[in-house]
């Protein structure tokens, strides 16, 4: 009974932790991916600024 449970609440916390790595990461890849559209939008706008200059 009690094993059981043990290795019930271990699944259940190692469940809980990759959901949470996996988070972890995906904000991180978000935040680069955002960062770099930002980046790109950036220089696009640059680009074109020179492309307008006379």
């Amino acid at each position: 009974m009690r094993a059981r449970f043990l290795r019930k609440l271990a699944i259940f916390i190692g469940k809980t932790a990759r959901n949470k790595l996996t988070w972890f990461h995906w904000r991180r890849k978000s935040l680069y991916f955002s960062m770099m559209r930002w980046y790109y939008m950036r220089m696009n706008l640059l680009i074109m600024g020179y492309h307008f200059l006379p």
